[in-house]
């Protein structure tokens, strides 16, 4: 029974993880998010009001979570691609900061996006379907 609740669990990180890993392969790990500049506000319907589950603690190979790699899985979850290099531009370092590890449990993909954000100063945009951070 014990090793079945182990089997379980280790699928769940690994699902869980999964979009992050390979976010990470595919991106490059170590890539530093980046913040930009745009509209918060979005259509009825948007991605944005998708409702996510996700448990951070670290980023993809174990460092510390930080809040581009907290957002770029948000991103994924809710479909939405993000874009690392204007994020950089229009947020600079502020997007490399360390944070809190977090879980949201149903909830709207912006939501989890302003809980993220709106401590450290950030704001985002979308454009189309990339989202990019910038600085309030």
């Amino acid at each position: 029974m014990a090793r079945c609740i182990v089997i379980g669990a280790v699928i769940v990180v690994m699902v869980l993880l999964s979009p992050l890993l390979l976010g990470a392969l595919k991106d490059g790990e170590g890539h530093e998010g980046e913040a930009a500049n745009g509209d918060t506000s979005a259509a009825e319907g948007s991605p944005l009001d998708t409702p996510i589950s996700l448990h951070l603690e670290h980023s993809p190979g174990g460092g510390r979570l930080t809040v581009q790699f907290a957002v770029k899985a948000v991103c994924e979850a809710a479909g939405l691609s993000y874009d690392w290099d204007k994020s950089q531009r229009l947020a600079g370092d502020d997007c490399k900061r360390f944070m809190a590890p977090v879980a949201f449990d149903s909830t709207l993909a912006r939501e989890a996006l302003d809980q993220i954000l709106a401590p450290l100063g950030l704001t985002y945009a979308l454009d189309d379907q990339t989202l990019h951070l910038r600085r309030r």
